[in-house]
């Protein structure tokens, strides 16, 4: 699963702690406190892709994330999305989770989004990701 992949990648920079500072999925309830706090959350992706080889299942998928960050001092919030932004960026054609990831296309820079429905800036971005279906196919 991409959200998983990604959880993975933002922990192994240090950037947030699945849990703690980074969340999953549009139901995701955020504590309390300053922030910054990290939401993921799938969206429509592409068509998956297949081989001559590979016929029975993709042999590569294309999800969209969301990647939202928030938090009470704007300066920290941009901050974090932007090292976020830069550590899925520079992620291609290398295992992410056990899993082959060909490349990230970022779709936009992040930006503001505006204010939540507690008044903290959102900053957000999107990507699609080109990868393999899961560890199994990526042998």
């Amino acid at each position: 699963m991409v959200l998983r992949d990604v959880v993975w990648l933002f922990e192994e920079a240090n950037l947030a702690r699945f849990g703690i500072d980074l969340f999953t999925g549009s139901k995701a309830i955020l504590p309390r406190g300053p922030g910054p706090f990290c939401t993921l959350v799938e969206s429509g992706g592409q068509p998956p892709d297949g081989t001559h080889n590979m016929v029975d299942r993709p042999a590569y998928v294309q999800p969209s994330v969301q990647v939202m960050w928030r938090g009470d001092d704007y300066d920290a919030t941009r901050d974090r999305a932007q090292a976020s932004f830069e550590v899925l960026y520079r992620t291609r054609n290398q295992f992410v989770n056990a899993t082959w990831w060909v490349r990230v296309l970022m779709k936009q820079q992040p930006f503001d989004l505006g204010p939540d429905d507690v008044g903290r800036p959102r900053i957000v971005f999107n990507i699609d990701v080109l990868k393999r279906m899961s560890p199994e196919t990526s042998q």
